[in-house]
């Protein structure tokens, strides 16, 4: 699902960066955000993104074949990093729309006699608002994130059993600001925080720190 998302935001902004050149979509040579005839600005983007997530302090869970109450807060890694790759586009100068995919390192955190480890993902949809001043663009963010701890695993260390936790996948809402900086028509840093509204089932909320770079697609 995640992955999907991804692909079908590409594709979108390859047939609109492909209608934008075909209507000769030309940067005015302004340091400002890059504007044109056309409407449909695409881009696509990496950053690197900083994640960290607010555990629940109390869950019972089937971990094998026994239910057991454990604390998520206690005994799951908090910090995460990683990269997202998005893609996207501005129509206009004031909104936009943005679709992408986010991919966490694994960690672990041992807590008596057991080890956690997480490796999250997430695919998201975001919807932009704008407001330029000259070479930056200022970000207003609303949108959903479709969020996951990926293979969770819990090691027993003095048994050396290992049992997969139960999924925690989940769809949630997210706001967040951020800027974006224009060197030129084409390319362009960028830096955002979102926050996640989660309540899953071992997380309370989430938030997310990114810095990257955008390009975009101009003729």
């Amino acid at each position: 699902m995640f992955k999907r998302i991804l692909v079908c935001g590409t594709i979108a902004s390859c047939l609109l960066s492909g209608a934008a050149l075909a209507n000769g979509y030309k940067g005015e040579g302004s340091l400002s955000a890059p504007m044109s005839s056309s409407l449909f600005h695409p881009y696509v983007g990496l950053s690197y993104v900083y994640l960290h997530n607010s555990y629940k302090s109390s869950v019972t869970e089937t971990i094998g074949s026994s239910t057991t109450t454990f604390s998520p807060n206690a005994t799951s890694p908090n910090n995460f990093s990683g990269l997202s790759f998005s893609s996207g586009f501005k129509y206009g100068k004031y909104i936009g729309m943005e679709f992408g995919y986010a991919q966490f390192g694994s960690k672990n955190q041992t807590a008596q006699t057991t080890t956690t480890t997480y490796r999250p993902k997430a695919g998201y949809v975001d919807f932009r608002a704008y407001y330029p001043i000259e070479q930056f663009d200022l970000i207003g963010v609303a949108g959903f994130a479709m969020t996951s701890l990926g293979d969770a695993k819990v090691v027993n260390t003095t048994s050396g059993t290992t049992s997969t936790l139960g999924a925690d996948d989940s769809v949630v809402p997210r706001l967040g600001l951020g800027v974006d900086y224009n060197f030129n028509d084409n390319w362009g840093i960028r830096a955002l925080g979102k926050y996640s509204f989660v309540n899953s089932r071992y997380v309370n909320s989430a938030y997310t720190l990114e810095a990257g770079f955008f390009y975009n697609f101009t003729a």
